[in-house]
């Protein structure tokens, strides 16, 4: 009896072990952790390059910039009419009062004409009066009234005389025309645009500098400029001007650097790269030493904080950095980092915080 009560327990409860192993082997097997593979990276001092000495171009910040004219003026006239003359073409070099434009002004003339006549006929009756009044023979009053209209009437021929000037557009220094914005046998209206004038021979390069670097700079500075479509050369500027305002997108204000071109080699419209190597020197002399670290070991997350890999015996640790200038190909790191601590700079695309690590340099 013993050994037959024996086979049916084991008869009996052999399912339900079987049952139970396999099933407690499955949650066994989702509740094991993924395996932690050690993700090969290079890795770099911190200390190893810094931004102490003298900045010269090759140190300072880089920032991109577009050619524009040096200044430039919207020509019109300032009397209405139809355009008998428009000797002018996109891109044609004029002198200082060359002819742009200009209209018809034959009413013009006639009216100045007659403002002449009327004038001249007041000048008569003014010298008359004045010499009968000198006899004592009219009142004082009729030599005032007779001055004052010799006086409006001298005005008003000025006023027609300038009418027909300004139906000749000159130009009002010399440069080059930059659009034409009317057609022979078109009429202008007063103030109507007819032709843009730029002068070349000292450009504006405009450059976006972002809010976290601009009260560095100041109006007079010299900056390097590198403007590739036309000139292998660096060229020398000055900061002309500084915005007020930020750009309410990009939180960048523009700085225009005047830069001289006495070649006409810079043209409206080029791309430029600027270097504002003075306040970069005034910033070295006078600000503290920055770490440099290669742009990429370098990452931004999500709430725009800067970061990179700290070594931490075999694996890493995420850490927060405060950041500067751009300086070559390089990024100054002027916050949260020692000149002892090991960066991660390659292989950090698949890095996490605590991730095992193998380094391979």
């Amino acid at each position: 009896m013993p050994h037959t009560r024996y086979c049916y327990l084991l008869a009996l409860g052999g399912p339900l072990l079987l049952a139970a192993g396999c099933g407690g082997k499955n949650k066994a097997d989702d509740q094991l952790p993924p395996a932690r593979v050690a993700v090969p990276v290079r890795v770099q001092q911190a200390g190893a390059s810094s931004a102490a000495g003298p900045a010269g171009p090759s140190q300072a910040p880089q920032y991109s910039g577009t050619v524009a004219e040096g200044s430039g003026a919207t020509l019109s006239f300032q009397v209405g009419g139809t355009i008998t003359a428009l000797p002018i073409e996109e891109g044609q070099r004029v002198r200082k009062g060359q002819l742009i434009a200009a209209v018809d002004a034959t009413t013009y003339r006639e009216q100045y004409a007659a403002q002449l006549a009327q004038a001249k006929l007041a000048e008569d009756t003014y010298r008359r009066v004045n010499e009968v009044y000198q006899q004592g023979s009219i009142a004082e009053t009729k030599l005032v009234q007779a001055r004052q209209q010799a006086e409006q009437a001298r005005a008003s021929a000025r006023a027609a005389y300038q009418q027909v000037a300004h139906a000749r557009l000159l130009a009002p220094f010399e440069g080059y025309i930059g659009t034409k914005q009317a057609d022979l046998g078109a009429v202008a209206s007063p103030g109507a645009p007819i032709a843009t004038l730029v002068q070349l021979r000292q450009v504006k390069v405009n450059v976006a500098v972002p809010e976290t670097e601009i009260n560095r700079l100041r109006p007079g500075d010299r900056a390097t400029v590198r403007v590739g479509a036309a000139t292998d050369a660096p060229l020398t500027g000055r900061i002309d001007d500084i915005s007020p305002v930020a750009n309410e997108q990009t939180h960048a204000f523009t700085v225009g650097v005047l830069v001289d071109n006495p070649s006409l080699r810079l043209k409206p419209s080029m791309t430029a790269q600027v270097a504002f190597t003075q306040a970069a020197a005034r910033q070295s002399a006078t600000g503290p030493t920055a770490l440099v670290l290669p742009l990429r070991a370098v990452q931004v997350d999500e709430r725009n904080r800067h970061f990179v890999y700290l070594v931490r015996g075999n694996t890493v640790r995420w850490h927060e950095v405060q950041t500067g200038d751009l300086l070559g190909d390089g990024l100054a790191v002027t916050g949260g980092l020692t000149a002892q601590d090991q960066v991660v700079v390659d292989g950090y695309q698949k890095l996490y915080d605590q991730a095992p690590i193998k380094v391979l340099n």
